[in-house]
């Protein structure tokens, strides 16, 4: 997710934004808090500092945040359905494993 390499936040952090979150105008986030996995849930709390920050986004990224807001009301999470804050990745059988197997191989289709 370019987003997690372009703001410097954990991963709890971005799946804890919310649409309300985002200030486009200004391109920034305001961390507020954290969505992280306790056992097989998703717990939703303070941020790990337990500090709200603003964190600057690039202007590149305007159209995947924009696609990530669309239909969602504002205390949607941004990430994701807009129903569920997303989980972490599967290291070895989710998304981003599959994700990584492509680029390895970029002639593999799906994971396998």
């Amino acid at each position: 997710m370019a987003f997690l390499a372009y703001t410097g936040l954990r991963w709890g952090e971005a799946t804890g934004l919310r649409v309300k979150h985002v200030n486009t105008d200004r391109r920034r986030v305001s961390v507020e808090e954290n969505a992280v996995m306790v056992g097989s849930f998703v717990e939703v709390g303070a941020p790990k500092t337990h500090e709200i920050r603003s964190i600057p986004y690039p202007r590149f990224l305007d159209d995947a945040i924009s696609a990530a807001m669309e239909g969602k009301g504002r205390d949607d999470p941004l990430w994701g359905d807009g129903r569920l804050h997303m989980r972490l990745p599967n290291s070895r059988d989710g998304w981003f494993a599959a994700a990584v197997r492509r680029c390895k191989h970029p002639t593999l289709t799906s994971p396998g």
